[in-house]
């Protein structure tokens, strides 16, 4: 199930994995191996689902979605690779229980036995590191509207976590001074107040207050610059605004099939495509830290110099100029 509600698209089926490669798997170590064969390949859809299951929460944008349909299916072609190339090695494993044991060959078993395991070993490391794979990309595909918001509660999580270190030491249950998790909180609310990001800021501060309340011994005093800081870091954000109504977005280069803006209402420097890039453009893009913004219809980093020698360097590496 997608964010959104909607069901995730799961194309696994029973008949994928070959009923008399299971039968044989089985045939040597089990007195029904029939029914084993069935279970393995009802497991094989469970697994399937469990997978979609675990990874489309992620979803929340029409981007994601189609990666993680296309990464969902390689995922289910690559499993059935590997889940086959075990069931053929577990075909050649015998037990003494079904052969009999008369000349029973134990060093051909054993040597069976291991190339089984191996490749048991192989399909579940691969699982584990190909879902990882997947997460990493739907994350890079989140908006930047998406990847603020998870800034603004990893910022509130980390206020409230290093509270409550500072009251236990209070309280003696910790040994250790509070200054650095002082310090901690006050770099988490100026950074936040740094990149524009107000709201966060003061519901930092505002947790912080509340704390105090039940305190002996208060975080920041009221005299503590923090508290003017974000009013501050507030003024200066206005009055960048003021200059944007002047100037609110200037070209900075062009190219055939994209620009790029410098947005200073926005506080962000904007990629604009005349059409949607192609794979290796935007792995590029996500990879030097750009955002696919729905509500500008554009790929933006926050407005540095650093954000404006990138895209003249992705443009002008995949676009010739105008």
């Amino acid at each position: 199930m997608f964010a959104n509600g909607r069901a995730a698209n799961v194309k696994a089926r029973v008949d994928d994995i070959p009923i008399e490669l299971a039968v044989r798997a089985y045939s040597g170590i089990s007195f029904t191996p029939e029914r084993r064969a069935e279970r393995v390949r009802e497991d094989y859809v469970s697994h399937i689902q469990s997978v979609a299951e675990e990874l489309s929460p992620l979803v929340t944008n029409d981007e994601q979605r189609a990666i993680f349909e296309e990464e969902l299916e390689r995922y289910r072609q690559r499993y059935i690779d590997l889940l086959t190339r075990y069931l053929a090695a577990k075909s050649r494993v015998v037990s003494p229980m079904i052969a009999g044991p008369a000349n029973f060959p134990v060093s051909k078993h054993e040597k069976a036995v291991r190339s089984e395991q191996k490749r048991l070993d192989e399909l579940v490391s691969w699982s584990e590191r190909a879902k990882e794979a997947i997460r990493r990309k739907l994350l890079g595909a989140r908006s930047e509207e998406e990847v603020e918001a998870e800034k603004h509660q990893r910022l509130l999580k980390e206020v409230r976590l290093n509270i409550e270190t500072i009251k236990r030491i209070d309280d003696g249950a910790y040994v250790g001074g509070r200054d650095l998790f002082k310090s901690s909180i006050e770099g988490f609310i100026r950074r936040a107040a740094d990149r524009g990001d107000i709201k966060a800021a003061r519901e930092a501060l505002r947790v912080v207050a509340e704390a105090q309340k039940d305190m002996r011994r208060p975080i920041f005093t009221n005299r503590h610059s923090i508290w003017r800081y974000v009013d501050e870091s507030e003024a200066r954000l206005q009055e960048r605004q003021e200059a944007a109504q002047t100037n609110p977005k200037r070209t900075l280069a062009e190219h055939k099939g994209a620009t790029v803006v410098d947005n200073l209402e926005a506080d962000r420097i904007q990629i604009f495509f005349d059409e949607k890039p192609d794979e290796n453009v935007r792995n590029e893009l996500k990879r030097q830290g750009w955002r696919w913004s729905p509500r500008a219809s554009a790929w933006q980093r926050k407005r540095t110099t650093n954000s404006v020698q990138s895209a003249r360097h992705i443009l002008s590496t995949y676009y010739e100029e105008a």
